[in-house]
């Protein structure tokens, strides 16, 4: 039996701070760390923290909803408030949107066009898991004239970056 989780709010917003702590208390929630599971009141905590302005907030709400979404409506809600996220600069966001689009998570089909110009984009602004995510695209031609060149040529750069990923690549 979980506990009932209240919020009290001072002048209707919480501060940076706090909103930190609540995606904190989310991901606690949603992967069960020092209490019980529950994705469901994870979700409720992370859309609270959008709803109040967190871009962390909308990353892990539309992130959460795409995982957990029964219906193409709820891929489609996960999306557009990743773009909001992505389009803030968060390149978090943007490497899930990638990521639903690999996945075929909105139409059941891969939309490789779209999950490359989201990787291009995290990547562009340094994110390593993008330009990872981006490479493997290339490497693979995803979306793209397949170039393992190129690819590689990125693989090692991560892998000198220290990124995990990339040294066990198969290139």
């Amino acid at each position: 039996m979980g506990r009932e989780i209240t919020i009290e709010l001072k002048d209707g917003k919480l501060s940076p701070n706090e909103l930190e702590e609540l995606c904190t208390l989310g991901y606690n929630l949603e992967n069960g760390i020092l209490c019980e599971e529950d994705k469901a009141k994870a979700l409720d905590l992370y859309k609270f923290a959008y709803e109040q302005g967190s871009m962390k907030g909308a990353n892990n709400f539309g992130y959460l909803l795409s995982v957990l979404g029964t219906c193409r409506e709820s891929t489609v809600v996960a999306i557009s408030v990743l773009e909001k996220a992505a389009n803030s600069g968060n390149t978090v966001s943007m490497v899930n949107l990638g990521n639903i689009y690999e996945n075929g998570l909105l139409d059941g089909k891969p939309d490789y066009k779209n999950a490359l110009k989201w990787y291009h984009r995290a990547a562009l602004m340094g994110d390593n898991t993008g330009l990872f995510n981006y490479a493997n695209m290339l490497h693979n031609g995803y979306g793209v004239r397949r170039d393992r060149e190129t690819a590689l040529v990125i693989f090692r750069k991560l892998a000198e970056r220290g990124f995990k990923p990339a040294p066990f690549t198969d290139v």
